[in-house]
């Protein structure tokens, strides 16, 4: 039997930041942004204000809460949350344009 090397552990995917809108709103309320292994998050407010490490479900209830303070929120059941991209993305490397392909004029194939 042979020794196999130990596996090394597979680094979790970011996880995707809850955003807090209201209506149609393009701007968050509120965004929660889940800790990478614990389960537990924390809310980023719009003015750059950050709360302490939560529960997921209690931070989202918390943002939920205190966004029903806000004179702005007439309705709550206008409240929703969606998945909103990652703050910092990584950048795609750069692709090389191959131009438009031609059509040869004898055999009707595509050449470069």
């Amino acid at each position: 039997m042979r020794n196999r090397p130990p596996r090394m552990p597979q680094p979790f995917p970011p996880p995707n930041p809850l955003a807090l809108l209201y209506g149609r709103a393009r701007q968050p309320l509120a965004t929660v942004v889940p800790d990478t292994r614990s389960g537990m998050g924390r809310i980023h407010w719009p003015d750059g204000r950050v709360s302490d490490l939560l529960n997921l479900s209690r931070a989202k209830d918390a943002a939920v809460v205190i966004a029903q303070r806000d004179p702005s929120v007439a309705n709550w059941r206008l409240l929703h949350w969606i998945h909103s991209r990652p703050e910092t993305r990584p950048e795609a490397p750069p692709v090389r344009s191959a131009g438009r392909p031609r059509i040869g004029a004898a055999a009707g194939r595509a050449t470069l």
